[in-house]
């Protein structure tokens, strides 16, 4: 992935939240290590503050996720979860459990985006989400890697 296409990303998740109404009463949840860029990139973008969740399953040792601005959440209405590659789905998922389990986020208004998305996995556990690209299986290089 080059900085141009990660822009075009970023731009057209801009656009994404926009049209479904996730500007007002959001937050951008950035998760640790895959979705600091993106989070970041679209809380410039947009103005939407953004708080952070450490918690990996891929490569970490975190058995749930902590959410490190736990009172922003509380105040947010919607929640926006930016991430590099949703591939197996398990940080997404357990990250989604947690916000509709213990600050009571209704999945509704959760969306998240995604730069890359495995072909292998079912979606249908958020009600929104975007993927810019299908991952066959092949390693991705970001920009800042």
């Amino acid at each position: 992935m080059s900085w141009d296409r990660f822009d075009i990303d970023i731009k057209e998740f801009s656009d994404f939240i926009t049209q479904h109404d996730f500007v007002q009463d959001s937050v951008i949840l950035a998760l640790k290590r895959g979705g600091f860029a993106s989070a970041a990139a679209l809380s410039n973008k947009t103005g939407i503050p953004i708080s952070t969740v450490a918690y990996q399953t891929r490569d970490g040792n975190d058995i749930e996720p902590n959410f490190l601005e736990p009172e922003l959440i509380k105040t947010a209405k919607k929640i926006i979860i930016p991430d590099d590659i949703y591939d197996t789905g398990l940080t997404v998922e357990n990250t989604v459990k947690v916000l509709i389990n213990k600050f009571e986020i209704p999945i509704q208004n959760i969306v998240g985006l995604f730069h890359y998305g495995s072909t292998n996995i079912n979606y249908t556990k958020l009600k929104l989400y975007k993927v810019m690209s299908q991952n066959y299986g092949e390693w991705v290089q970001f920009p800042w890697e």
